[in-house]
């Protein structure tokens, strides 16, 4: 390839700025990746947990988006949770407003040390010192090593990109484009917003979108004004990730990725008539000589953090009008994918799409494990003498069937993200939960068990001794209890199992089977129907047995 580069000409230098872009992306999608790593479950536990008011959720936006340094990766993560249900429209938006402040940060970082200081020069000795650390047997330790590599790849590439861009300065590409459309009309700043986007679209990464425009400006190639028109253009780019990622999933989630398009239009919308003074006061905040490039580098990352933090403060007020106005784009349909019977995919192009499918997953557990206690409620109803609902039975059995569709889906969903390249940490989390999985298995047919032996015991009710029913629906209750107890830990976003708790519970259970069966034992022992008593006994030792498969998934969920 060294031949053909110097050759010269602009098809040799193009190539040598799409290699070094090539280089670019590689390293920040490696150092993101490898500080999402570093992050893990925790960012999503923040997300879901330090919501609770918009301010709140627009700073945990904007700081997990400053710290993994991918708007798009948190959007993805952001629908994917709206999606699996453990985060609400309304709290969703507040971070997406969040993280576009987020981004604004990558400009800061690259203006500072990609043009200031050459940092290019310690590149590769950043990539020789990652290299110990990435045959570690630590996983911990081979993350800071694609951080490393990707740091110093990052910045190897943006250093092919300037060399690129001078050189290919001397052809007068981008001034020639300049002229077509002029450099301050309304017809120039239109034209560059839709390149801005087109750009966003083409790299699929804002920040790498960003960093071509910085060096176009720090080259002499792009003015100011035209570069500002640029980073608007990109902020209306990067909400089709959002979008990608949304296609397969739930109403709400479709409608979060609505919600990020129409924040960013309605900001470039009202950015674009007063684009002119705002550059201004840009110009006032950071004065310098025209002459320097550096200058109106620095003055290019005020722009669009200026931009962000005026939109998110004007349009903070209007979440819940933001809210309606999607749900109107959006509106209820019939024949809408039911949650947990079809689990969407985020394809492998999209940022963090392992951490986004495994959420997926988790979303469809928890419906699985709420479709259980619908299902641990129906039997309980259809124990109960005193239940009128004549439907128990068919309810009983399409939630059954129902049961068995989802437990197959998310099997099937988590062995394809298996599949994938996973950390250690995403690799337990599905050995745990495909575990998991088989003890919910186990519950719905211990449940049936106790439904068909309850349907038995109705025929043969008026031989059991007194107050048997009200005993058997003392036991359910307590198996119910403990149910209810998984699927609310399995919402939360944050803590861990109460496995001192469990046990109490678990061993609560094991006492009334001990009590029930010694009143069983008593009643055939004074001459009561045997059959009838054993029916009894072997339902209380299947609920009994529910409880011991709840222990046995809170112990698999505590580790």
């Amino acid at each position: 390839m060294e031949w053909f580069l110097s050759l010269g000409g602009p098809l040799a230098t193009t190539l040598r700025v799409i290699g070094g872009l090539g280089v670019f992306l590689f390293g920040m999608q490696t150092m993101s990746s490898g500080i999402r790593s570093q992050v893990g479950e925790r960012s999503r536990s923040l997300v879901g947990s330090l919501t609770s008011s918009p301010l709140a959720g627009i700073l945990t936006g904007t700081g997990l988006t400053a710290l993994v340094q991918s708007s798009s990766a948190v959007t993805v993560i952001l629908v994917s949770m709206v999606n699996a249900g453990l985060l609400g429209l309304s709290r969703s938006i507040p971070v997406i407003m969040g993280a576009n402040i987020g981004t604004t940060f990558t400009a800061w970082i690259v203006s500072f040390l990609g043009f200031s200081i050459s940092i290019s020069s310690f590149a590769l000795p950043v990539i020789a010192f990652s290299l110990p650390f990435h045959f570690s047997r630590n996983e911990s330790r081979r993350q800071i090593s694609r951080i490393m590599l990707g740091f110093g790849l990052l910045f190897m590439g943006l250093g092919e990109m300037k060399l690129g861009m001078s050189v290919l300065q001397e052809y007068h590409l981008i001034p020639g484009l300049i002229k077509v459309f002029g450099d301050n009309s309304i017809t120039a700043r239109a034209a560059f917003i839709l390149i801005g986007a087109v750009l966003t679209l083409a790299v699929q990464s804002s920040s790498a979108a960003m960093t071509i425009t910085l060096t176009l400006v720090y080259t002499g190639d792009l003015p100011f004004s035209l570069a500002a028109a640029i980073i608007l253009g990109e902020n209306i780019g990067t909400t089709i990730t959002a979008y990608l990622a949304s296609t397969e999933m739930s109403l709400d989630a479709k409608r979060c990725a609505r919600a990020h398009f129409i924040f960013n239009i309605i900001g470039v919308a009202w950015m674009f008539f007063f684009l002119t003074p705002v550059l201004h006061i840009i110009d006032l905040m950071i004065p310098g000589s025209g002459k320097n490039n550096l200058t109106f580098l620095y003055r290019l990352a005020a722009f669009h953090t200026l931009f962000n933090l005026v939109n998110t403060l004007l349009l903070i007020w209007f979440i819940p009008q933001i809210e309606k106005l999607v749900t109107l784009l959006i509106p209820d349909r019939a024949g809408n994918h039911e949650p947990g019977t079809a689990i969407p995919w985020v394809n492998d192009n999209l940022p963090d799409s392992r951490g986004a499918n495994l959420i997926n997953a988790k979303g469809a557990e928890i419906q699985l494990v709420r479709e259980i206690t619908s299902l641990a409620d129906y039997i309980m109803n259809s124990l109960d003498p005193l239940s009128a609902d004549v439907d128990l039975n068919s309810r009983i059995q399409m939630s059954a069937d129902k049961i068995i569709r989802m437990d197959s889906a998310i099997h099937t969903h988590l062995a394809d993200c298996a599949l994938h390249t996973l950390t250690e940490e995403q690799s337990q989390w599905v050995a745990t939960h495909l575990r998991v999985l088989s003890d919910l298995e186990r519950m719905r047919e211990a449940l049936m068990k106790i439904h068909k032996l309850g349907q038995k015991l109705d025929k043969k009710s008026d031989s059991l001794h007194g107050e048997a029913d009200n005993q058997i629906l003392q036991i359910a209750y307590a198996v119910h209890d403990f149910v209810g107890y998984i699927a609310a830990f399995l919402e939360r976003q944050k803590g861990e199992v109460d496995l001192k708790l469990a046990h109490s519970m678990e061993e609560e259970i094991d006492t009334y089977r001990s009590k029930l069966n010694r009143i069983s034992r008593k009643s055939i022992k004074s001459g009561g129907d045997v059959k009838s008593e054993l029916l009894f006994m072997e339902i209380v030792r299947h609920y009994e047995n529910l409880g011991d498969i709840c222990l046995s998934i809170v112990k698999e969920l505590s580790r």
